[in-house]
C-alpha cells in the first residue's frame, strides 16, 4: 500500500489533472503486468510522477488530498472501507452535497467497488457536467470495471470540453477501450496520437493490439520501439519473443531471449521461465536439441527455486499474520476489560460522572460508538458538561455520521475552552469534507493560533487562502 496524491475539484485550472493521468497510466501498466507475470509491483515510479503533483500543491497552485490505496490488484482497505460507510451515512444528513459524494467515490475507487464509484461520479456530473477533471476520473473507473464504452464516453467528453489540452493518457485510455469494442482503426490512431504526444507505454499497447489483430510483424516493431523507452521491461522482450515466433524468426527469438536473460537474469521467475521456454522452443526447430535440452533442464530449477521460495515468503507471511493477530487480540481485551470494570462498578451502585465518562471512553476507543454516546449522555443527566466531554461525543457523532451533533458538541466544546487545538483541528477536517472553505480556514487559522497547527495544516491554509 503506498500514498496516492489526488487532485481535487478546484475553481482554476492545474496541471495537477495531467500528473495524475500519468501516474494512472503508470499504475494501469503495474497492474497489468503483475496479472500477467505475478509479479511484485514497485511503486517508484509511480509515487515519482505523482510527487511532481504533490510538488504542484505546495506551490499553492491546487488542492490535493492523499489517501492510501491497494487500488486494482489488492484487497479492500479497512479504514477506507469503514469511511465509506461514515460518507454514506453523512449523506443521509446531507444528500445534496457533492463534495462528500465525490470523496465516496475516491473511496470506492481504493476499495475496487468500480460500478459504485461510477454511479457516484455519473451523480457528481449532474451538479457539474463541465468538470473535466471528473469525466477523467470516471474513465478511469470505467477500465479497472472493464466498461469500455463507458470509457470512450468519458475520455471523448473530457477532450471536448478542453481540446487545447491534448493529454497522452486519455488517448491511451480511450484506446483501450476501442480495443476491447474491436474498433481497431480508432484504437490505432487513439495510440499513435498517444506516441505523438510522448506517451512512453502507448507503443507497448499498439504492440498487444497489433498481436490480436494477428499482425504480428508489426506487433514485433511496436514492441522494439517499446523496448527503445523502456529497455528495462523483462515484459516486453516477452512480448516482442511471441511476435517473433509467430513470424518463425526463430534467430531473433534466441537473440531476443538471450539478451534479455543475460541482462535482467535477476528479475521475475516466471517472465525468466517464459524467455528461457520461448528460447528452448526456437532452439528445437531450428535442431539444437542440446541447447534446447540445457533451456528445459534451468526451467526446472528455476521452478524448483520459486516454490522454495514461495514456501519461505508464505511462512513468513502466516507468522507475521499471526503476530497481528495475537497483537490485536490483547488490545481487544484490554478494551473489554476496562469496560468490563466500569460496569462492574455501576452495576455496583457507583453511578457517578467519573465512572460514567470513564466507560465511555472505553466504548468509544473500543469502536462502540453509539454505546458510547448513551454514557456521555447519562453523565449530562447527572452533572455539568466539560469541554472533553463535548469533544469526545462529538467524535463520536462523527464516527456515526451524525455531522451536525457533532459539529454543535465541538461548539460547546469551544464555549467552554477556546483555545482546544484538537477541536479546531476536528473542525477544519468536517468542513474540508462538507467543502465549506471559508469555516475551514477560520477553523485552521484558529488553529495556527493554538500553535498546533502542522506543517500539513499550514500548508493547506496557505492553499486555500
Amino acid at each position: 500500500m503506498f500514498n496516492i496524491y489526488v487532485p481535487c475539484q478546484t475553481s482554476r485550472k492545474c496541471q495537477c489533472e495531467k500528473y495524475f493521468c500519468m501516474a494512472f497510466e503508470t499504475l494501469f501498466v503495474l497492474t497489468k503486468t503483475n496479472r500477467k507475470c505475478n509479479a511484485e509491483i514497485s511503486p517508484a515510479k509511480t509515487h515519482n510522477t505523482l510527487q511532481t503533483a504533490l510538488a504542484k500543491k505546495i506551490q499553492g497552485e491546487c488542492n490535493i488530498i492523499a489517501f492510501n490505496s491497494y487500488f486494482a490488484y489488492g484487497p479492500k482497505d479497512k479504514e477506507s472501507s469503514e469511511a465509506v460507510r461514515r460518507y454514506s451515512r453523512i449523506l443521509k444528513e446531507f444528500p445534496d452535497n457533492v463534495h462528500v459524494l465525490e470523496q465516496r467515490a475516491h473511496l470506492r475507487t481504493c476499495n475496487s467497488e468500480w460500478k459504485r464509484a461510477a454511479k457516484d461520479y455519473e451523480h457528481v456530473l449532474k451538479a457539474r457536467p463541465n468538470d473535466v477533471f471528473i469525466w477523467g476520473r470516471l474513465g478511469i473507473i470505467s477500465i479497472y470495471g472493464r466498461m469500455p464504452e463507458q470509457t470512450v464516453i468519458a475520455f471523448s467528453r473530457a477532450m471536448e470540453l478542453d481540446p487545447d489540452e491534448q493529454w497522452y493518457p486519455h488517448h491511451s485510455f480511450r484506446g483501450w477501450a476501442y480495443r476491447k469494442l474491436k474498433q481497431w482503426d480508432a484504437s490505432i490512431a487513439d495510440y499513435t496520437k498517444a506516441i505523438e504526444l510522448g506517451s512512453p507505454h502507448a507503443d507497448e499497447y499498439l504492440g498487444e493490439l497489433y498481436m490480436e489483430m494477428k499482425e504480428y510483424e508489426k506487433a514485433a516493431d511496436a514492441f522494439t520501439l517499446a523496448i527503445k523507452k523502456y529497455s528495462f521491461s523483462f515484459y516486453l522482450y516477452r512480448e516482442r519473443g511471441k511476435a517473433y515466433i509467430k513470424t518463425k524468426q526463430f534467430e531473433k527469438v534466441i537473440e531476443n531471449a538471450t539478451f534479455a536473460i543475460g541482462k535482467y537474469h535477476f528479475y521475475v521467475a516466471r517472465l525468466l521461465m517464459d524467455m528461457l521456454s520461448q528460447r528452448a522452443f526456437a532452439y528445437k526447430r531450428l535442431g539444437q536439441k542440446e541447447k534446447a535440452e540445457a533451456d528445459i533442464a534451468l526451467i526446472k530449477q528455476v521452478t524448483l527455486e520459486e516454490q522454495k521460495e514461495q514456501e519461505q515468503n508464505k511462512t513468513l507471511y502466516e507468522r507475521e499474520a499471526e503476530q497481528e493477530k495475537r497483537k490485536a487480540e490483547q488490545e481487544k481485551r484490554k478494551k473489554e476489560k476496562a469496560i468490563q470494570k466500569y460496569t462492574a462498578a455501576i452495576e455496583a451502585g457507583k453511578i457517578n460522572k467519573e465512572t460514567l465518562y470513564n466507560r465511555g471512553i472505553a466504548l468509544m476507543e473500543n469502536g462502540e460508538h453509539k454505546e458510547a454516546i448513551k454514557d456521555f449522555d447519562n453523565v449530562l443527566r447527572i452533572a455539568e458538561g466539560f469541554p472533553e466531554l463535548y469533544t469526545n461525543r462529538a467524535f463520536c457523532y462523527d464516527a456515526t455520521g451524525q455531522i451536525k451533533k457533532s459539529l454543535n458538541d465541538y461548539a460547546k466544546a469551544l464555549s467552554l475552552d477556546p483555545g482546544l487545538a484538537i477541536v479546531h483541528e476536528k473542525r477544519a477536517a468536517i468542513y474540508e469534507l462538507l467543502g465549506e472553505t471559508e469555516k475551514e480556514i477560520a477553523s485552521l487559522e484558529k488553529l495556527k493560533e493554538t500553535n498546533s497547527a502542522s506543517v500539513n495544516h499550514i500548508k493547506r491554509l496557505a492553499v486555500l487562502s
